[in-house]
């Protein structure tokens, strides 16, 4: 974190406390660290297929700290679960029905 959220004031690397305004930064610095965790951990679901467990996890990480990532990785994994749904309720579709030029081959 380069900036005091109340203030907005520069911080020195490891404060806990803002050297401007006070504000105890400890439980913003544990939050943050959440936030990034819930993204990895959201990004390892994508890779494994669980778009539904990325969905949720991507949401708990906007919820903790609004990030043009989290928000990417929300409406990726729900796009996902939508494409799946998709996929599975479609029928087979034959090569010779893709491409009509290789049905009157026989």
């Amino acid at each position: 974190m380069e900036r005091c959220p109340a203030c907005r004031a520069t911080l020195t690397n490891g404060s806990t406390t803002c050297r401007r305004c006070g504000c105890e930064l400890a439980s913003v610095m544990a939050t943050n660290g959440k936030a990034e965790e819930l993204l990895r951990t959201t990004m390892a679901a994508l890779a494994e297929g669980e778009n539904e467990r990325a969905a949720n996890l991507a949401a708990a990480a906007a919820n903790l700290r609004r990030t043009p990532l989290a928000i990417a990785l929300v409406g990726f994994a729900e796009w996902s679960i939508a494409a799946d749904g998709r996929n599975k309720n479609s029928p087979p579709i034959a090569v010779a029905e893709k491409n009509p030029a290789l049905s009157s081959i026989s």
